[in-house]
């Protein structure tokens, strides 16, 4: 029982020690449990004050946010088109101006025309009289011979619309394209054949011939068969004006006098020749005239009204960047001045017509003639911006019907518009610019002007150091770009001489037609009177003499039509200048000494090249033909 007692208390022993050992080992893993514990609270702890600090960081970004959200101002949406975009619309305007050009000179050339045509037709019709008197001798009507005439002309007339048509439609739209791809990147050159256009010219060429038949032939189908069957007798000699001058008359050698009375001996050679004479050197005076006011744009816009050296745009430019714009620029080009300027297009009206401009506030009156010239072309007048004012350029007051003394309205807003008098219309070429002082700007739109532009004015640079000195000032903080003048000129340069070769092909084609006019004027003299240089001939004079004699008419009127045409060709000067503008350009309005000078020269080159040509016909007149009886 001891025994018993002794090996149960032992297996009690050895069960206690289990577990104890098992209590410590529970023991060991609760202590682990509670470090890893320690160790996750540790962390967590961590972790939300981590995520504390970014909370508190997101709290104050959105507070930040929720702030600039306030402070931010209504936003301005800003939309632009095609027309928006400078190459586009600067080729727009170009087209513009060739479209203006194209509804002019077509009419002059259609009249000179159909002066070749009545010249050609009248000595067709006096060379075939002997014909025509036999066929209404033989009981042909008036409208069957007539129509022989028509067919002719209005046939010829129907092929050179073919040949013309093809020329018209495919090389000189080509030739234009070509020049103005100097400066734009058209890789399409459409060119169509319009056909109803084609029709149309075709209709009106038939038209105006078939009237010139008409009028040529109406009064020879007057005449009996009997009268035409004779000779055309030739004009009557009669006295002339200057016989009514004896001191002048006296001084006269005898072929003077007999060239002056032949004048008026032919008075329908003597008009068409002096008209044809008119319209060659006005053609000529137009084609030249209109090339030096487009010239003119270039150095009386960049030259006379505009003297600053460059333009810089600049967005809240401080005064110590702005200086430091100064320090460069004096680094690099010598003494500098500069002028803030604000430049925003505003909408305004006057007389019922609205249009848009720059309005242009300049921070000091006083240093605007430094940079701008204000002054009236015609007059020579002077302006100074004075507040409550404005001064508009010369184009704009003329699309708007305003001067001097008138009021302008300008609208601010879509409800708000101010009406503010004009002190002065200025001389400008390009754009449509209004001025005004700062404090009128602030009058006018209730804030102070945000001054936008800076101009610079400083001494003449080479092309590589302007460039470097635009870098430099690119990169001055507050400035957004900067354009050159040097730059902007050659632009306006490169599309000039485009335009230029245009002239040059209107004046190439205006020269062609005088050409053609004067040989016909020549021949139909010529023609007229074969009777009267074979006889002359019979009576001893040399060949050169009888040049002399036919030929002098020819240089007296071409004298006379000279003058004409220069008081004509002035004329239409202005009118094609003025039709061929746009809103935004004016073209010079002067004509120079050398383009009358051109003018005169090659009218009389163009008479002498044709009376050289025409004194073979002469030498090859037959005295014993020509004289023959034809009774």
């Amino acid at each position: 029982a001891a025994q018993r007692a002794v090996n149960e208390a032992s297996q009690q022993i050895d069960d206690a020690r289990a577990q104890l050992e098992e209590g410590k080992k529970e023991l060991d893993e609760k202590r682990e449990e509670l470090e890893q514990g320690k160790q996750d609270y540790e962390d967590g702890e961590q972790a939300y004050a981590d995520a504390l600090a970014e909370w508190n960081d997101a709290r104050q970004k959105l507070e930040d946010a929720e702030r600039t959200l306030h402070d931010l101002r209504k936003p301005e949406w800003m939309i632009y088109t095609r027309d928006d975009n400078g190459g586009y619309a600067e080729y727009g305007e170009n087209a513009q101006r060739i479209a203006n050009i194209a509804k002019i000179f077509p009419v002059f050339f259609i009249l000179v025309a159909m002066l070749v045509c009545i010249n050609t037709m009248t000595r067709m019709v006096d060379e075939e009289r002997t014909q025509l008197g036999t066929l209404k001798s033989l009981g042909y009507s008036g409208g069957a011979i007539l129509s022989k005439y028509l067919v002719y002309c209005v046939g010829a007339t129907v092929l050179g619309c073919v040949f013309g048509l093809a020329v018209g439609y495919k090389v000189f739209p080509f030739v234009i394209m070509e020049a103005y791809g100097m400066l734009y990147n058209v890789s399409v050159r459409y060119m169509p054949f319009r056909l109803t256009d084609g029709i149309l010219i075709m209709l009106v060429s038939s038209a105006v011939a078939a009237v010139t038949v008409i009028w040529c032939c109406a009064r020879v189908m007057r005449e009996n068969p009997a009268q035409l069957l004779r000779a055309k007798a030739p004009a009557n000699g009669k006295r002339v004006a200057l016989e009514r001058l004896p001191w002048l008359w006296r001084r006269l050698s005898f072929f003077r006098k007999v060239t002056a009375r032949n004048l008026f001996r032919y008075k329908k050679r003597m008009i068409m020749t002096v008209i044809g004479i008119t319209g060659c050197t006005a053609l000529l005076l137009t084609g030249f005239g209109l090339r030096d006011s487009i010239n003119d744009i270039l150095y009386k816009q960049f030259g006379q009204v505009w003297h600053y050296s460059a333009l810089v745009a600049v967005d809240g430019l401080s005064e110590e960047n702005r200086e430091l714009i100064r320090q460069k620029t004096a680094q690099t080009a010598g003494e500098t001045f500069d002028m803030l300027l604000l430049q925003r297009s505003f909408g305004c009206s006057a007389n019922g017509t609205s249009r848009s401009a720059y309005v242009m506030a300049v921070e000091s009156s006083e240093q605007t003639p430094d940079f701008i010239t204000l002054k009236n072309r015609q007059s020579g007048k002077g302006y100074t911006l004075s507040d409550g004012s404005v001064i508009v350029t010369e184009k704009l007051a003329r699309i708007l019907f305003v001067a001097e003394g008138d009021t302008l309205t300008l609208r601010v807003d879509d409800t708000h518009t101010v009406d503010l008098p004009v002190a002065g219309v200025t001389e400008n070429y390009v754009y449509n610019y209004i001025y005004m002082t700062p404090e009128t700007y602030r009058d006018v739109t209730g804030k102070a002007p945000d001054f936008n532009v800076l101009l610079l004015h400083y001494g003449e640079l080479d092309e590589k150091a302007e460039l470097e000195l635009a870098k430099e000032i690119n990169a001055v903080k507050g400035v957004l770009t900067i354009s050159l003048q040097s730059g902007i000129y050659k632009s306006f340069s490169g599309a000039l001489k485009s335009l230029n070769f245009v002239v040059v092909v209107l004046i190439a084609s205006a020269a062609l037609l005088a050409f053609v006019v004067l040989y016909n004027l020549a021949n139909l003299n010529i023609t007229e009177r074969v009777r009267e240089i074979a006889t002359l001939e019979v009576l001893g004079f040399e060949d050169r003499e009888v040049s002399h004699y036919i030929f002098r008419e020819s240089v007296v009127l071409t004298l006379m039509g000279t003058v004409l045409g220069l008081g004509v060709g002035r004329v239409l000067v202005d009118y094609v200048v003025k039709t061929a503008e746009i809103d935004i350009t004016m073209f010079g309005r002067e004509v120079h000494l050398m383009s009358y000078i051109l003018s005169i020269v090659l009218t009389f080159v163009f008479s002498l090249l044709v009376e050289l040509y025409m004194h073979i016909p002469l030498r090859k007149i037959s005295m014993v033909e020509s004289l023959k009886s034809v009774d």
